[in-house]
């Protein structure tokens, strides 16, 4: 979208300074000039823009290689956002350069040759009182409404799926909750060994002071982690197998997150020996085709090759799982004991100071399992703050490209009129010497302009709420209708208009029309 708008600009200066020329090159095809020769000349100058811009666009990409570093990311790892300048971005960088300023010099090189060629080849460079011959700068001004209402609309989007998610219902009540990420392989136990050493850890840390609920997972919820077992399909049922996303937890996760759940939860006794048994939410339990508590103690079949009997002991209300954008999907919570895993996370509810918190977890990872890395305790909002990190990538670039698109339109806004009030200089001295007032002077100006604007307006409007409607689920329920959105492009757009308006239609509004009409 900004290489088509710096292309759109870049060909509407061409072209404003090829009619700007339009005396010189004439001059030229009267003295013998050939028509390819002055062609060549007007290429050549599209060779040395297209070297200028690269150079340009060099320079600005080394100055801010570390902008995207200064966002702020809810990881527990460093991650190097830094573009590498190296050969194949500096030929990309002039390819692309190059190719749009030939491209956006050809036209103008193919009309101005085709002009001064004609043997009757104005000598002159004076405005007409028509104005024509504009369609072709209107039109690339039009697309630069386009791209530019498309790329605020997208960023405001963004930005509103951002506020959205503070608050989403996500089934989770994570205040007061600290998270902790244990990997227990430097033990050297099996799966099952380590889920008994979870168990204990967790018995231990209960009976804290201040904590008020202890529970673990093999996956901390909202961080954009997935894990399945297969798909699902209630026992004796002829039914198409249907997906399931699961997690194994111990005893204590619902209490810890203040989930309700109808029959009984996920408990210690639920061990490898005993009958395999799950928790589901309320859209796994609709396939059952029963009411949730007429599905307690039901069976269903896990896996599609050598399905499982798994039965029912328990229905939540459904959630958000991987990520605020989750809606309905069918849910599963199995014991760990019976699905045991080396790595959990553990979940403790307090209302202490993290600090007091760590300091015991650290004391009883210590006594307990000294092999294992003690990990540092973290809010479970912070944690959590990894599921918006790709809309929040993703609104910090498209506001960083939509200012520079708002600067492209407006650049491309004061060439156009700037360029009309120039050409139409003696139209407009001699409608004001003939008595026209200054506010249809300015209306004559602006009507054809404002028409093409207008119309780009409309069309980055509507491919906008097409995006948002494929967008879906990532934008939180933000819909493309949102007047907030609306409100913000379109006080953006008319203000940068308004700006780039200012300094041409001020000169007409100062017009004096003696000295107009002897302006050539």
């Amino acid at each position: 979208a900004i290489l088509l708008l710096a292309a759109s600009n870049l060909a509407g200066v061409m072209l404003a300074q090829g009619e700007a020329r339009r005396s010189e090159l004439a001059m030229r095809g009267v003295l013998g000039a050939s028509r390819w020769r002055i062609g060549w000349q007007l290429f050549a100058e599209a060779l040395i823009v297209a070297a200028f811009a690269g150079s340009l666009a060099l320079l600005f990409t080394w100055l801010g290689r570390d902008l995207l570093n200064t966002l702020p990311l809810p990881l527990d790892f460093p991650i190097d956002l830094r573009l590498p300048i190296d050969l194949r971005l500096i030929a990309v960088c002039f390819g692309v350069t190059g190719f749009v300023a030939l491209a956006c010099g050809l036209l103008p090189a193919w009309r101005n040759s085709q002009q001064s060629s004609g043997a009757g080849g104005n000598l002159t460079a004076s405005g007409n009182l028509g104005g024509g011959r504009q369609r072709l700068r209107h039109a690339l001004l039009g697309m630069q409404a386009v791209l530019t209402v498309l790329l605020l609309f997208c960023s405001g989007l963004l930005v509103r799926a951002l506020q959205q998610a503070n608050g989403i219902e996500t089934g989770f009540d994570g205040r007061g909750v600290a998270v902790a990420e244990i990997d227990l392989n430097p033990m050297g136990l099996d799966s099952g060994e380590a889920s008994r050493e979870m168990i204990a850890l967790r018995d231990r840390l209960s009976s804290v002071p201040g904590v008020e609920q202890a529970g673990f997972a093999t996956l901390t919820p909202l961080t954009l982690s997935r894990m399945g077992f297969g798909a699902f399909r209630p026992s004796g049922s002829d039914m198409e197998f249907s997906r399931l996303d699961v997690n194994t937890v111990g005893e204590g996760f619902f209490d810890s997150f203040g989930i309700p759940v109808r029959g009984r939860a996920i408990l210690d006794s639920d061990t490898a020996d005993s009958e395999k048994v799950a928790v589901l939410n309320e859209t796994a339990a609709a396939a059952f085709g029963v009411d949730p508590d007429e599905l307690i103690g039901k069976t269903f079949e896990l896996g599609s090759d050598e399905p499982e009997t798994i039965r029912v002991v328990g229905v939540v209300p459904n959630g958000r799982y991987a990520s605020f954008g989750d809606s309905n999907t069918p849910f599963g919570f199995f014991p760990s004991s019976q699905w045991p895993r080396t790595s959990y996370s553990l979940f403790l509810r307090s209302g202490i100071s993290l600090s007091l918190i760590q300091q015991q977890l650290k004391q009883a990872m210590t006594e307990q399992m000294p092999d294992v890395p003690v990990p540092t305790l973290r809010r479970f909002d912070d944690v959590t703050s990894v599921s918006v990190m790709p809309q929040r990538i993703m609104a910090f670039a498209t506001s960083s490209l939509g200012v520079l698109a708002l600067i492209l339109a407006a650049t491309g806004l004061y060439g156009t009129l700037a360029y009309q009030v120039q050409r139409r200089y003696r139209e407009f001295g001699l409608r004001k010497a003939l008595g026209a007032g200054s506010q249809r002077i300015v209306a004559s100006l602006l009507q054809r302009t404002g028409f093409w604007l207008l119309g780009g307006v409309a069309l980055g409007l509507l491919f906008g709420v097409l995006i948002a409607r494929l967008a879906g689920d990532m934008l939180f329920g933000v819909s493309g209708f949102d007047p907030l959105v609306w409100s913000g492009v379109l006080l953006a757009f008319a203000l940068i208009c308004g700006v780039a308006m200012l300094l041409p239609l001020r000169r007409v509004l100062r017009l004096p029309p003696m000295e107009a009409l002897r302006y050539e």
